[in-house]
């Protein structure tokens, strides 16, 4: 028997409404940087013909495929991408819009891919074994939310001219052409700690620090740090690496070793990348407390447009400015820090946090970090979708997050949003946090597509974006062709049924 009653409706032509549609598209909500994930799409339309199949990104295809469909209409199709910057990206899967198609807009599928750290992938390079290298590779080791790759005590080109065989030489071979041209891409974060390129680049060194260079502006991030063999102790003037640096090179005196101790700037005491304490005036106290330096590598003098975070207490660059210890630049998408010392090891070993450990130490790196890969997740505006993929008709909410350069909450900030639609037309709204610096705005998407949301201010200091998809996928019109196999299935069915009532009332035994 049959679960239930069955309605029979007479077609005239068993083909029915022409369509073809994307049923569905699998993300499972969010993809690692770097590794490769697949876009799982469900297509539909007539039985045993092929469908074209395109997935594009900010409307540019990135990929097209031709799937064949089974006797049920029936495809599936996989891509494969392999997201590079972390955030939330735009994607949408389509297919051709026949002119017989009753329902088009189920050709068109959006959805928003959220892209993740899974660990911050750093590159340290150093030029020799010293405390200061010692230090920084031991804090990248421990911290397990990084993935390090280190070399140092390398082998040059001298080492391999001198006709000593292999098993000969202890020192490591330095794959620099494989990390400095296919791998590159791969690090958030690539420092150079007192680490002089000629011996082992030679003739390739504009090509391998231009590729650095290129990767920074990017969206990559590297941070130079100073010794005998960095900045112009290390030749880099004149270098595509001078051009991303936040300091000029080319000083005439190379390097001083006489002890100092750092003073914050202006612009250090409200900076993030060397909060050591929630308070100004205790953050202050503290870097004047810290250990001295052993001396200090020289430059001509700061880039326009980069901060000086620390400066020498007396020594002059050659603008006759206080000379930068610590600055900082953002070049186009990437940030690069140079600190001209090879003794920031000594902030281990602080007394000024009253038995903090190395607290100053680990919290300095952790800040310079965090600051360098420029985490949107983690910056202080953040714009955060209730969900990334929404239903057409379900109701959104956009929580804006904001905090100050302490990384502390803040309130009663008044801000702009803008939301564009998928069909052009825009939002605007004054909106202002609460105390807890937060502010939720409530919509509910009415149209199929991807939606783009603003957050500003009127200073221009606050500016980010992100974006949301709303699809609109109706049950009754999923599949608006007959199934001519499940209708065949529940007359056969029905059939078999009848002639089971006609058998038991033939062989009923009469009374």
């Amino acid at each position: 028997m049959l679960p239930g009653p069955v309605n029979v409706v007479v077609i005239d032509d068993e083909t029915g409404l022409y369509d073809q549609s994307i049923t569905s598209v699998e993300t499972g909500g969010y993809a690692f940087q770097r590794m490769n994930f697949e876009i799982h799409a469900t297509v539909q339309g007539q039985p045993r013909t092929t469908l074209k199949v395109e997935l594009k990104k900010n409307n540019e295809t990135a990929d097209s495929k031709t799937v064949s469909l089974d006797d049920n209409g029936i495809g599936k199709v996989d891509f494969v991408v392999r997201p590079l910057e972390v955030g939330r990206f735009a994607w949408d899967v389509s297919i051709p819009v026949d002119p017989r198609d009753v329902i088009p807009s189920n050709n068109y599928f959006p959805v928003v891919l959220k892209v993740v750290r899974d660990e911050v992938r750093v590159l340290q390079v150093s030029g020799s074994p010293s405390y200061d290298q010692k230090f920084l590779r031991l804090f990248l080791k421990q911290d397990p939310s990084v993935d390090l790759i280190s070399f140092f005590i390398l082998r040059t080109h001298e080492d391999l001219g001198n006709n000593w065989s292999q098993n000969e030489l202890s020192l490591i071979a330095f794959p620099y052409e494989r990390l400095f041209t296919e791998e590159l891409d791969t690090f958030d974060l690539v420092i150079f700690q007192n680490f002089n390129h000629k011996p082992y680049f030679t003739y390739q060194s504009d090509e391998l620090l231009g590729n650095i260079a290129e990767y920074v502006k990017s969206g990559g991030a590297f941070a130079m740090l100073g010794g005998d063999r960095s900045f112009d102790l290390g030749e880099y003037a004149n270098t595509p690496i001078e051009e991303i640096l936040p300091v000029m090179l080319g000083s005439s005196d190379g390097a001083s070793e006489l002890k100092f101790q750092p003073q914050l700037t202006d612009a250090g005491a409200a900076h993030p990348l060397i909060r050591l304490a929630n308070s100004d005036d205790e953050n202050r106290r503290l870097w004047e407390q810290l250990p001295q330096m052993d001396g200090f590598n020289r430059v001509s003098s700061l880039v326009q447009g980069a901060a000086s975070l620390l400066q020498h207490p007396t020594a002059k660059d050659e603008r006759g400015q206080p000379h930068t210890i610590l600055s900082v630049r953002e070049v186009e998408k990437g940030r690069v820090m140079a600190l001209n010392v090879d003794s920031s090891w000594r902030w281990s070993y602080s007394e000024a946090l009253e038995g903090g450990g190395n607290q100053a130490y680990l919290r300095f790196w952790k800040n310079a970090i965090r600051w360098l890969i420029a985490d949107p997740e983690d910056a202080r505006v953040v714009i955060l979708p209730s969900k990334e993929n929404n239903l057409v008709g379900e109701e959104m909410v956009v929580t804006i997050r904001t905090r100050d350069t302490q990384y502390q909450p803040l309130a009663a900030q008044s801000l702009q949003l803008s939301m564009i639609f998928p069909d052009g037309t825009k939002l605007l709204e004054s909106i202002s946090t609460d105390q807890n610096g937060e502010v939720r705005y409530s919509m509910t998407p009415e149209q199929q597509g991807v939606y783009k949301v603003r957050v500003t201010d009127v200073d221009g200091t606050v500016d980010v974006e992100t974006v949301f998809a709303a699809s609109s996928r109706m049950k009754e019109l999923e599949q608006v062709q007959p199934n001519l196999g499940l209708m065949k299935s529940l007359v056969n069915s029905v059939k078999a049924q009848e002639q089971s009532a006609q058998w038991m009332l033939v062989s009923e035994p009469k009374e």
